[in-house]
């Protein structure tokens, strides 16, 4: 897509061509200083260009004449006004005089800016597909009627009383219709009841030939709600009278889904962060005091060691989930063997828990491993993490280990609530927390057994569990094994 950028602020122009590299959408742009040059190069190169970017105060012209002498010049061009002033009535104005939108400098990103280049193209299409099947209705009438109905958006016009004139097909699919049936209904029967009076509001813009963008839900046949970016146009006949408006819409549903998943995963991080760090800092400023016994400082000690190592354990899976979405995981492997890598998971975590024994049963003869050690210990100290904390009655946890097949087989068992069938088949992916019930409950941000995953697969390994409601669980995982004797390491 080529567009013609006419601004005489070179710290403009440089913002506006970085705004534009951002997208997806392969944009080409071509500058001019002031208005005459401007025309020029379309005078020259009309054909090449889909788009003008018009400043309204430039060296040789100012105001809205400036729109108006392009548009006598570049007639069959959209254009599109961007200023440093935020004027409405200006922008009212400028729109009547031709313009497919106003923008103010300032106010406008990069996702804002493409979005309002492609859609002022596409508007300028179908205005004059309108034009010309006004003229010719028997010539032109099918060829609007295709442009309209292969066109990747929803397009939905209606009369000045909000009565549905024409909807394409992609419109009446994503709300479960029929294009029949959508047609002369108001286009307030299908928005969410509490959005009606914003929209109204709205209506009477576009009746002042104000064009907008703006997030809404509408209602689906079923009921359903389903979020949308609505890019809602006036339409003028050619005495300038408003006979009704243009809105192209797109679903954004599974944006607003990961967007509510990306608070809710702040919300909860922010919340596993909070905890263990209010210990740590309540333990130092109480031993700041200088107050309590030795025997207290150590517990207090103790109490700030045990929430670090929280905090750590948490920011650790984060970044190892970063990592592999980044495919930035690189492994330092080292031959090891795994006995040696449990037992220091072992030792680190006793202090976790005093009502849970944890034991390991692992052969000294099993074969080395070739390991990332740092990324091993990290999976077995989430498993025998996650142990401590599904078994709230205590028990023994044990760490086992066996070869077989070229494989190394290790085994984390303990003797706590279980895992039902449903829930096994999902407790490997992002943010699930399950108590007894099944619901959210147990501390932590869900993300322990995902990052288990990530990093069996990246040592070319598998891992799963088997288990009972009520009668514990252990989670498998293999690892490949050398040849050689095991090491010492």
């Amino acid at each position: 897509m080529k567009i013609l950028l006419i601004e005489d602020n070179p710290g403009d122009a440089r913002l506006v061509r970085e705004m534009l590299r951002e997208g997806p959408t392969d944009f080409t742009l071509h500058s001019a200083r002031n208005l005459e040059s401007g025309l020029r190069f379309l005078a020259a190169r009309d054909s090449a260009i889909n788009v003008v970017l018009l400043d309204l105060g430039l060296p040789d012209s100012r105001g809205l004449e400036t729109l108006a002498t392009l548009r006598r010049h570049a007639r069959d061009l959209p254009v599109v006004v961007m200023t440093s002033l935020d004027d409405e009535e200006q922008a009212i104005h400028a729109v009547r005089q031709g313009a497919e939108d106003y923008l103010v400098k300032g106010q406008v990103d990069g996702r804002l800016l493409r979005r309002c280049l492609l859609y002022a193209i596409e508007r300028k299409r179908l205005t004059e597909s309108m034009e010309k099947a006004r003229q010719s209705v028997a010539e032109s009438e099918e060829r609007y009627r295709l442009i309209v109905d292969t066109a990747g958006e929803g397009i939905w016009v209606t009369s000045p009383d909000t009565r549905t004139v024409l909807v394409n097909q992609r419109m009446a699919d994503m709300l479960g219709h029929s294009v029949e049936e959508m047609k002369g209904k108001s286009f307030f029967d299908f928005v969410a009841r509490e959005q009606v009076p914003a929209l109204r509001e709205k209506q009477k813009d576009r009746m002042r030939g104000i064009s907008e963008q703006y997030e809404l839900q509408i209602r689906r046949k079923d009921g359903s709600l389903l979020w949308v970016m609505v890019s809602g146009s006036p339409l003028f006949d050619p005495e300038n009278q408003y006979i009704g408006q243009l809105g192209m819409l797109t679903d954004i549903s599974e944006r607003k889904r990961i967007e509510e998943i990306k608070d809710e995963f702040i919300g909860m991080v922010s919340h596993e962060l909070k905890t263990p760090l209010t210990v740590v800092m309540g333990c130092l400023y109480t031993l700041l005091s200088n107050k309590l016994a030795p025997e207290d400082r150590r517990q207090m000690l103790d109490d700030a060691i045990f929430g670090a190592e929280s905090l750590s354990d948490i920011l650790e899976n984060l970044l190892e989930l970063s990592r592999s979405q980044a495919q930035r995981m690189v492994l330092e492997k080292h031959t090891t063997a795994i006995g040696h890598v449990a037992s220091e998971v072992v030792e680190r975590l006793r202090s976790k828990s005093a009502i849970h024994r944890l034991v390991t049963d692992i052969p000294d003869d099993l074969s080395p491993v070739e390991i990332d050690r740092v990324r091993v210990g990290r999976l077995l100290t989430n498993l025998v993490d996650n142990a401590i904390k599904y078994s709230p009655d205590g028990g023994e946890i044990k760490i086992r280990a066996r070869q077989d097949n070229g494989n190394l087989t290790v085994a984390v068992i303990d003797h706590g609530i279980g895992i039902s069938k449903e829930n096994q088949a999902k407790i490997f992916d992002r943010f699930q927390r399950l108590s007894k019930s099944g619901e959210s409950g147990i501390p932590g941000i869900g993300l322990g057994l995902h990052v288990c995953r990530l990093l069996v697969q990246a040592h070319g390994g598998r891992i799963w569990v088997e288990s009972e409601p009520g009668s514990g669980s252990t989670f498998y995982f293999t690892l490949p094994v050398r040849s050689e004797p095991a090491s010492n390491r």
